[in-house]
């Protein structure tokens, strides 16, 4: 039985060149389209899930569907398996990231930020951008984490940020997660989520 499985879940682009039932514009991908929810096994890159749907981002409601399904699925095989979902921040809903609290399933998302977020991690751009100018070198990586609750979330939740500087710009990006037991800094890939330290919720 395994101990932790990691499922990765994303939307791809299927462009449409016509009419059909259920493809709409969306305007990321400046075309119509549908979006089809892939999910796949992180270790190996084998599917889990191929599913078709309509071309527009999943809501709340449909990503805690689609992950209460595949879940139980695998529980139902391997009752007592920790499961681990990482997504971008259009999978990071209220609804999903509520049922995932509720049914001891980790969660890692990206988040987008506002200026609420980005003024929380002003202090640590400022200072990677002076270790930059200091020479420290030549790409200057900051790291932290803090407690946030979005408008339409009811509870606080773990928010890591990191913010990169280089010779053109600054970067940061976050992520939200209810994952313990993670020390930081973080690496890149945040492949250190499916490690042993890693503490899924009781």
């Amino acid at each position: 039985m395994p101990q932790l499985i990691v499922l990765d879940i994303d939307d791809t682009e299927d462009r449409i060149y016509g009419t059909q039932q259920l493809s709409l514009f969306h305007a990321r991908n400046d075309g119509r389209c549908f979006l089809p929810m892939h999910i796949y096994e992180a270790t190996t890159g084998k599917p889990v899930a191929v599913i078709p749907r309509p071309g527009k981002t999943p809501d709340g409601a449909e990503v805690a569907l689609v992950l209460r399904h595949v879940v139980h699925a695998l529980r139902a095989r391997w009752p007592r398996v920790d499961i681990l979902v990482r997504g971008d921040s259009h999978y990071g809903r209220q609804q999903a990231m509520s049922w995932c609290e509720r049914n001891r399933v980790g969660y890692v998302f990206g988040l987008g930020g506002n200026t609420v977020l980005l003024g929380r991690v002003t202090d640590r751009a400022e200072d990677a951008a002076m270790g930059r100018l200091a020479g420290e070198a030549d790409k200057v990586r900051r790291f932290g984490e803090f407690r946030y609750a979005a408008r339409t979330w009811k509870v606080e939740r773990r928010v890591i940020v990191r913010v990169e500087a280089s010779t053109h710009v600054t970067d940061t990006r976050l992520i939200v997660t209810n994952l313990t037991g993670m020390a930081l800094p973080l690496p890149e890939s945040l492949a250190m989520l499916v490690a042993r330290t890693v503490k899924l919720p009781p």
